[in-house]
């Protein structure tokens, strides 16, 4: 993270961030790997398709998985549990 708060102070010195733009930023790094699967993927016949194998994608998904679960859970609204003392409802 080193990087990340060098890179923020240097760029703060010649231009402010709001904090809007600051949170957007883990948005766009999982719209970057998304993007960067689909330039993979579409440019396979010049690059070639040998080095995109399952570890290739498996590594990706995990990636995006572990992205989801640090970045989306806390925002998404948390489950409501089921009350075990709550009624049946009359028919």
């Amino acid at each position: 993270m080193a990087r990340w708060e060098q890179f923020l102070r240097g760029y703060g010195e010649r231009r402010t961030l709001n904090e809007l733009d600051l949170a957007a930023v883990p948005l766009f790094v999982a719209i970057r790997h998304i993007w960067l699967l689909g330039l993979h993927t579409g440019n396979g016949r010049d690059w070639g398709y040998g080095w995109m194998g399952d570890r290739y994608f498996d590594r990706s998904l995990k990636f995006l998985k572990t992205w989801e679960k640090k970045r989306l859970a806390s925002l998404l609204p948390k489950p409501r549990r089921r009350s075990a003392t709550k009624s049946k409802a009359a028919p």
